[in-house]
């Protein structure tokens, strides 16, 4: 069977290269002695005996070379074929997909409204721009100025199961009308209100369909809180990074240390605080992290917003700045 099999190969070859390599297994015939077969840089060579080890002490450096290069062109050759069925699985594969990168674009674009296709407009163009969930845990316990929820919001069912089951519901339609890749915003409410167990569940969901979830919340949690979202009860890590966007400002009532701030600054030890969280989870269990920074930017503070950053920036832990 085997011999039969290198036998082939070695017909193959010979249609379709037609070039000859020495044997040294070969007897002399009064010329020089030569046999065609594909020589494999092992140090081995397939021919109609079968695989054999070359006697290398028996040959010329120039027969090497020659044979060498004669083998890589035979599997290039083979490479190539490879690629070509490779690029054919992939064809079918993307065409179980809602569509191209570019498909995608074209049709968020499209579904802006009118007075939003400007020339410097970046969703549809650039990205598909970020995602975020909608309603699955609406409840907050702050009081801000102007908020964004409904007088209701804090009635709504909020429950670890209410909330998988409506994530896992918007991942789904997510990957169908945005692609299987994406950044994603687990957003309410307050996240820190849900079970850190749910929460963390949450993460995974979103992770499983793709997505790089990003929680949003007010920062006023402890680290007991934040652990229990990124390590499990045996202590492993359960994310190799978490990503939070944490929204401070002055117009946000009810952050223990600071229910009234009277301005921007007076939330500083607090963004620190918020950061120094996850440098110590990074420390004590190797989980590293992404911070974005949120505010809202309103009249009464607009003449803040430049001590604000300057402030950011002279700080030891400075967050990454998005609003």
């Amino acid at each position: 069977g085997s011999r039969a099999m290198a036998s082939r190969l070695v017909n193959s070859m010979r249609r379709r290269h037609s070039w000859n390599c020495p044997m040294p297994t070969e007897k002399k015939t009064g010329q020089r002695k030569t046999q065609t077969g594909v020589v494999m840089e092992m140090g081995f060579v397939v021919s109609s005996n079968g695989l054999e080890r070359l006697d290398w002490s028996t040959w010329s450096s120039p027969t090497r070379i020659r044979s060498s290069r004669a083998y890589r062109t035979w599997m290039a050759s083979r490479m190539h074929r490879i690629g070509e069925s490779l690029d054919q699985i992939r064809k079918w594969e993307r065409m179980t997909r809602p569509g191209t990168w570019e498909e995608l674009d074209k049709n968020r674009f499209d579904q802006l409204p009118k007075r939003a296709k400007q020339d410097s407009q970046m969703l549809g163009r650039m990205s598909n721009g970020c995602e975020g969930t909608c309603g699955v845990f609406p409840k907050c316990n702050f009081a801000c100025r102007p908020c964004y929820h409904s007088k209701d919001a804090n009635r709504v069912r909020v429950d670890g199961t209410h909330t998988l089951v409506e994530v896992a519901r918007q991942m789904e339609m997510f990957q169908e009308q945005r692609g299987d890749y994406g950044f994603c915003q687990l957003i309410g409410g307050e996240v820190s209100l849900l079970a850190a167990e749910d929460h963390a569940k949450a993460l995974e969901v979103m992770r499983s369909a793709g997505r790089v979830p990003m929680s949003f919340t007010h920062g006023d949690f402890d680290y007991e809180y934040l652990r229990a979202v990124a390590v499990d009860d045996r202590g492993r890590p359960r994310f190799s990074r978490i990503d939070f966007a944490a929204h401070f400002d002055s117009f946000m009532f009810g952050r223990r240390g600071v229910e009234k701030p009277s301005s921007e600054s007076d939330l500083h030890p607090f963004r620190e605080r918020f950061v120094a969280m996850f440098e110590r989870l990074r420390h004590e269990h190797g989980v590293n992290f992404y911070l974005a920074h949120n505010m809202t930017i309103q009249a009464g503070n607009l003449d803040q917003v430049r001590g604000f950053l300057r402030g950011c920036l002279n700080s030891p832990r400075s967050l990454s700045l998005c609003y």
